[in-house]
């Protein structure tokens, strides 16, 4: 029987509760993967068999180089556009550590309601495999990240592409736009022309690998938050086996698609609870959980609300 992935996250500051319920939905999901948390402070996650190794005893010579040419072009806060990048020489340095052969990383924000290794078997396995537009919050690592590294290094030391870069930012700018150099954009350029890299279609055979909850794409929405202006998808909830399972609803249809992780980018983040609990399971019970999570968490898009 093959090993199940390693399944990967790496966070910086407090551990806060979104998080911690993105860890425990993994360790649900995937009782047999081993679990790594890469953060800057101490974590003690050992009753759910999740391991912390601290940041700082990730470094490498690959990583001091790329501080080193780091050019900031983003409109984002430089801290935390940097370390965006530096996540994936984190993760290279955890591959070597642990012995990794294939691992599912996950971010902070991304539950997990499936078991990785069936979702390693549905998409293209090159080497990096991330979701629409270079999106990494759910990236397939099939092999060691080193040749993205490279990657990296060549472009931000190519001062070509740097001036192209921010061109192509001060344009948008000029119109009310944006054109961050982000890693989700380096992302979809390896993706694009290298073998080693691969954007994943979001719509599985097992289901809808979520690349933001924020967009709607044909699905049927619910508020953003009670009262909210914009909507979201929504989320319906099933009960099987005693775990609950998300779905989507085909705006059309009304087909239910089950959802195999869900995004809860930006301000969604409120609407993340520990939807399968690990025991000592909290009161109430599943069935009055599942009610709450149907008609007031995700409440039908209603009045108040303006569709994009």
């Amino acid at each position: 029987m093959p090993k199940p992935p390693t399944i990967l996250f790496v966070h910086r500051g407090r551990a806060p509760f979104y998080l911690r319920c993105a860890l425990e939905s993994a360790r649900v999901f995937s009782p047999a993967s081993r679990i790594l948390l890469a953060c800057d402070r101490p974590t003690d996650l050992g009753r759910w068999q999740i391991e912390s190794v601290p940041l700082d005893g990730l470094t490498s010579p690959a990583h001091a180089r790329f501080r080193q040419l780091y050019r900031h072009i983003s409109t984002v806060d430089e801290q935390y556009e940097r370390f965006c990048f530096e996540r994936w020489f984190f993760l290279a340095t955890l591959w070597d550590r642990f012995g990794l052969d294939q691992a599912l990383y996950l971010d902070s924000d991304c539950l997990l309601f499936t078991d990785p290794t069936t979702l390693f078997g549905q998409v293209p396995l090159p080497g990096v495999s991330v979701s629409g537009s270079g999106s990494p919050h759910c990236a397939f690592l099939a092999a060691h990240p080193a040749p993205f590294l490279e990657f990296l290094l060549t472009k931000f030391a190519d001062d070509q592409f740097l001036a192209r870069a921010r061109q192509r930012q001060a344009e948008a700018r000029a119109v009310g736009g944006l054109a961050n150099l982000t890693d989700m954009t380096l992302l979809e350029l390896y993706a694009r022309e290298t073998p080693r890299g691969a954007i994943y279609d979001n719509i599985l055979p097992l289901g809808h690998l979520d690349h933001n909850l924020n967009q709607l794409w044909h699905f049927k929405t619910s508020w953003r938050f009670r009262g909210g202006r914009y909507p979201i998808k929504r989320v319906f909830w099933e009960l099987d086996h005693g775990r609950l399972l998300p779905y989507f609803e085909e705006q059309a249809t009304g087909q239910r698609v089950r959802a195999l992780v869900l995004h809860f980018q930006s301000g969604a983040k409120r609407l993340i609870r520990r939807f399968n609990p690990l025991p000592p399971r909290p009161w109430p019970p599943v069935a009055w959980r599942r009610a709450y999570y149907n008609h007031i968490l995700f409440p039908p898009y209603g009045p108040g609300a303006h569709p994009r």
